[in-house]
């Protein structure tokens, strides 16, 4: 027996469970995105999940040949090393598993930054997230494992009396064997959907990256060449929003600009402002309601929706012009935002802008309205610095912010959404009212924009918000899924009170008041199931309309808009005047702006007859006829129609083109006019 347990407690048995340990660690956690995702056993091998298993058992192996090889040179530096290792592995690890629940993207070496001066803030998410039983498993396993991995380690120092020899053949063998583990699948040529979010290991994943170059800043000449391009990038935009080309667009000499001039319509303006119940002339006052994570799906589909959204519901059908095609690009806050705000697509990777390009030179809604003698006003019930909104708006026409130190709970039971995300969309709401009501007695136009964060992950079934007993399924069978539409029950009925005081008040004879998602998400809906396109529309999809007291046309436009498109619509109807350089159309004149989308690196895109997209482990693009008013988000089955190369890559471009634009930092250079090479 004493034999026995001497066998069990030498350093290579100790090692071996605590690989074995953080091996199981790494694999619940991998198992979570593949549940994400709704993948069965077929699914997770056409995308590598067990491909993917490889290498996180060679990341369980990496820190004992790091650890070895340190300790040739530093025998004490070995034991830290190699645990300050094995943790860094798993926190990365961690750190994209609970990032893709949340957005449904890789996380990138560009948002650790970002996103560690967001922790404090988004604590009660990170909590969430660890609070998964699967979460909460791998960590207690990783924990054992560290802990048998220095029992190893103490031993192993014990008894190796500092044979740096030995040390340098230990460290030769790991590496060796991280090798072997990691390329077996490769060696085998087992096929493996790269892009899938299933198939990667961050740490290798980010290492490659690094080794090819593809995070390494740009070199002078780079950025020369890129900007030779700029007469190419300027057209594809011009191109996007429906302009002609001028006749010397693809010459080096006159001006391009996005740049155009927006000015009323007499006539249309006039028509507008009647059929909106809006007064015929002078200024009127905007509103735009962001709501956190309000996504299209539940709200248009018709066993779920009349349930989940009953109040708005009646909003749109006797006051609005609703939207029900209506799409983003957007799956962060700010990122809905400067899509809305500025009519230009957020990087499609990268920082948002928000973050990383708060001086970026681009016209803005608040800055229009400013410029037309409006006040604006930013009001949340979270931090108004948070992901750099108060930096960027206040650069862009934002003058006044209202943030969590203005409105503020009564008591407890006021605070539903926590410490987090500031008080109930129900008492932000109400203050909110309160705040647009005095500032509109002071005879001034204003804009304002608002934003409910009830809706925002966690979600918990909250008191009061039940669903309807016919959902009972939906409550039953996914805990999330019954939290998120409990929270969508709150915020209707918040929003439902905000317009039933907006009804009876002066507001209600001169305000325009947009209600639109900030962006969707992914939680999945256990009911119905979805098809594989569906699946990769439930994310960008959202809710759009424009709502007046006196609406005279209430109804639907049951055709593709793009949230760029939402200030053109307010400009029209606003009647403002200033350059802009926003690449949205008018909605309210027809099929707005091609709806276009990269996420881990499948192109998909909708214009006003087709939807294309990249789905599953097919790396060509399938393209459906949408046409018609048909809406691909409930048609379980569509037509299949051949794709259009020439159009996949004309609008791969102009999202290059945007991307560009940003990365560039001027929205308002003109190629011609010795502003750029």
């Amino acid at each position: 027996m004493a034999f026995e347990k001497s066998r069990v407690l030498r350093p290579a048995a100790l090692y071996f469970w605590a690989v074995l340990c953080f091996f199981t660690a790494y694999a619940l956690m991998r198992n979570l995105i593949a549940n994400e995702l709704g993948l069965g056993l077929a699914a997770r091998y056409r995308q590598g999940f067990f491909v993917a298993l490889f290498a996180d058992a060679s990341l369980c192996f990496l820190p004992a040949a790091v650890g070895a090889l340190a300790g040739c040179i530093i025998p004490r530096a070995r034991a830290w090393l190699q645990s300050a290792l094995s943790f860094l592995c798993f926190a990365l690890f961690a750190t994209q598993v609970c990032y893709f629940l949340f957005f449904r993207k890789s996380f990138e070496p560009w948002m650790l930054g970002y996103g560690a001066g967001n922790l404090i803030a988004i604590r009660g998410v990170v909590l969430h997230f660890f609070s998964l039983p699967p979460m909460m498993l791998a960590l207690a396993l990783f924990s054992a494992g560290l802990v048998l991995q220095v029992l190893a380690l103490s031993k192993a120092s014990a008894n190796s009396r500092g044979r740096r020899g030995a040390l340098l053949l230990a460290a030769a063998a790991w590496f060796s064997v991280v090798l072997v583990v990691k390329q077996t699948p490769v060696w085998l040529r087992v096929p493996i959907l790269e892009e899938s979010s299933v198939s990667q290991n961050i740490a290798w994943r980010w290492w490659t990256n690094w080794s090819n170059g593809k995070n390494k800043p740009l070199s002078m000449s780079e950025l020369a060449e890129r900007a030779k391009e700029a007469p190419q990038i300027l057209n594809e935009l011009r191109l996007m929003r429906g302009d002609e080309l001028p006749l010397n667009a693809t010459r080096s000499s006159g001006a391009i600009s996005l740049l155009h001039a927006l000015g009323p319509d007499p006539e249309k303006l006039a028509r507008l402002r009647q059929d909106f119940g809006l007064p015929a002339q002078g200024p009127i006052n905007v509103v735009i309601l962001f709501m956190e994570s309000a996504r299209s799906f539940e709200f248009l589909h018709p066993e779920i929706g009349p349930k989940s959204y009953p109040r708005l519901h009646e909003i749109f059908k006797n006051h609005g012009v609703f939207f029900p095609q209506a799409a983003t690009t957007a799956s962060m806050t700010v990122q809905g935002q400067f899509t809305t705000l500025c009519s230009a697509f957020d990087v499609s990777k990268g920082l948002p802008v928000y973050t990383e390009s708060p001086y970026l030179k681009i016209r803005c809604l608040p800055a229009v309205f400013a410029d037309n003698g409006y006040s604006t006003y930013w009001m949340n019930p979270f931090e108004k610095t948070f992901s750099g909104k108060y930096l960027f708006e206040s650069q862009h026409g934002m003058q006044n912010f209202l943030d969590h130190d203005t409105f503020r709970a009564k008591d407890e039971s006021d605070s539903r959404n926590g410490s987090d995300w500031g008080v109930s969309d129900k008492v932000f709401l109400d203050q909110a009212f309160d705040r647009l009501s005095e500032i509109h007695s002071r005879g001034k136009p204003f804009f304002a924009h608002l934003l409910t964060t009830g809706t925002h992950m966690p979600w918990h079934t909250m008191a009061g918000y039940n669903l309807d007993p016919k959902l009972d399924q939906l409550e039953k069978s996914d805990p999330s899924y019954q939290g998120y539409l409990s929270s969508v029950r709150a915020l209707d009925d918040a929003v439902g009170i905000f317009f039933d005081r907006f009804f009876k008040s002066p507001l209600a004879r001169d305000t325009l008041i947009i209600v639109m998602s900030d962006h969707g998400t992914g939680v999945r809906p256990p009911y119905p199931a979805l098809s594989p396109l569906q699946e990769r529309l439930i994310w960008p999809r959202i809710i759009l309309g424009a709502v007046t007291s006196g609406m005279k046309m209430p109804g639907e436009r049951n055709y593709p808009v793009n949230q760029v498109d939402v200030a053109p619509l307010i400009a029209a109807v606003a009647g403002l005047s200033g350059d802009v350089t926003w690449l949205g159309r008018d909605p309210l004149e027809g099929s707005g702006t091609p709806w276009m989308s990269i996420s881990s690196g499948r192109f998909a895109y909708r214009t006003d007859n087709r939807i294309c997209a990249k789905l599953g482990v097919d790396k060509s693009i399938h393209c459906w006829l949408a046409a018609n008013g048909t809406d691909p988000l409930l048609e379980e089955k569509l037509s299949e129609i051949p794709e259009s190369p020439n159009v996949s890559k004309r609008l791969r471009k102009m999202l290059d083109a945007d991307d560009a634009l940003v990365n560039y930092g001027d929205f308002t250079l003109k190629y011609g006019s010795g502003r750029i090479p």
